[in-house]
């Protein structure tokens, strides 16, 4: 889930659609319709291309709705100033990996202002902190299905973000390995 990106006088497209993390080890997250229950690869390399930090290959379920990838203790820490991409790769036809469905973006460690309590959301919103912003009204959905206002949360940041078709989503599964 990665907001389209902003025009930004002399920015080009491609530099202003990398999102921000101040966290060493985010969850990422996109989505998936219905289909059948299939694997999954999840891999994060370094800006370069060159060194793979983390892969997992996991099970989808089949629901349709929101997949987390969170990243473990196990996993590199990710640095400050530098920027990783992540890509999901889910497999549609084990004998043609041609068909198979790829997403991904990049990532950025950036420092944050300190935020806590109640305003963390509204303070990494604030700072452009895309992906902490995403991860913490994600999993509280994710703990808390039927919370009314976490669902609330979720819609007016979808929509904010111009993600409108995902403000019902649900978030069907996280991955921690």
């Amino acid at each position: 889930l990665i907001p389209p990106p902003q025009s930004q006088e002399g920015v080009s497209q491609e530099k202003a659609a990398v999102d921000k993390t101040a966290t060493d080890r985010p969850t990422f997250f996109f989505h998936l319709p219905a289909i059948s229950p299939t694997t999954a690869q999840f891999t994060l390399q370094r800006e370069s291309g060159t060194q793979q930090l983390h892969s997992v290959k996991f099970e989808v379920t089949g629901q349709p709705g929101v997949v987390g990838i969170a990243l473990p203790e196990s996993a590199p820490a990710l640095k400050v100033g530098q920027k990783y991409l992540w890509q999901v790769s889910v497999t549609c036809d084990p004998d043609d990996t041609a068909n198979n469905i790829i997403v991904g973006s990049w990532v950025e460690r950036v420092q944050a202002a300190n935020a806590s309590g109640n305003d963390k959301v509204a303070a990494l919103a604030e700072q452009g902190i895309w992906q902490d912003t995403l991860s913490l009204l994600a999993w509280q959905r994710y703990r808390q299905p039927n919370d009314v206002a976490a669902a609330e949360d979720w819609a007016a940041l979808m929509e904010d973000a111009g993600l409108p078709q995902f403000k019902q989503a649900a978030i069907v599964q996280i991955v921690k390995k």
